[in-house]
């Protein structure tokens, strides 16, 4: 899994599968795309 990578590659631990972390992953929603499409 990426993090375990990203997480060896920064010398920390990896996850242990009993730990749970959350992951968030932003999105732009449609009206910012109208808005930027429409130059705005």
């Amino acid at each position: 899994m990426p993090i375990d990578l990203e997480l060896e590659a920064d010398s920390q631990a990896k996850r242990q599968l009993d730990e749970k972390i959350a992951v968030f992953v932003p999105r732009r929603n449609i009206e910012t795309w109208i808005h930027y499409l429409q130059g705005e």
